[in-house]
């Protein structure tokens, strides 16, 4: 008899098949691995539905959490896409600006550089693109990671 199993999304990263990751993780990076990963990887950006918005690397190559730390201590939701914090500044209202009761120039000087780099993404109808550094082609291999 078959155990109730959780239905796995299937896609490619890489090149790689992702049918062993169920749906609801909510990446496939641990903390240990996001460094590894950005170092390894360039994600261009296309319609902007793989990237998240407060948890990938879309602004220079850095996370807003490193960039921006008050900002990123203040969003209170974190599962956006960045084509879903774009559309219509709703980053904005990911902030709990109210439980911060204490809002410094610091603070404000984030919150207008993330607006600013907002401003210059430009979203089109291809997908995001995520390529691997270490291959003139830019898919994965195992021998390719080992060289690296």
């Amino acid at each position: 008899m078959r155990k109730n199993r959780k239905k796995r999304k299937k896609g490619i990263i890489l090149g790689l098949e992702l049918s062993t990751f169920t749906v609801g993780l909510e990446t496939l990076c641990d903390e240990v691995d996001k460094p590894l990963f950005v170092a390894s990887t360039k994600i261009t950006i296309g319609d902007g539905n793989t990237k998240r918005f407060w948890d990938s690397t879309w602004i220079e190559g850095r996370w807003i959490k490193d960039l921006m730390p008050l900002v990123y201590a203040t969003s209170k939701k974190k599962g956006k896409s960045l084509r879903q914090g774009k559309e219509n500044d709703a980053w904005i209202d990911d902030l709990d600006l109210e439980a911060n009761s204490t809002i410094s120039v610091d603070h404000i000087s984030q919150l207008l550089t993330l607006y600013t780099a907002m401003q210059g993404i430009q979203l089109n109808e291809d997908p995001d693109q995520i390529t691997w550094k270490f291959t003139s082609h830019g898919q994965y291999s195992a021998s390719s990671a080992y060289l690296a």
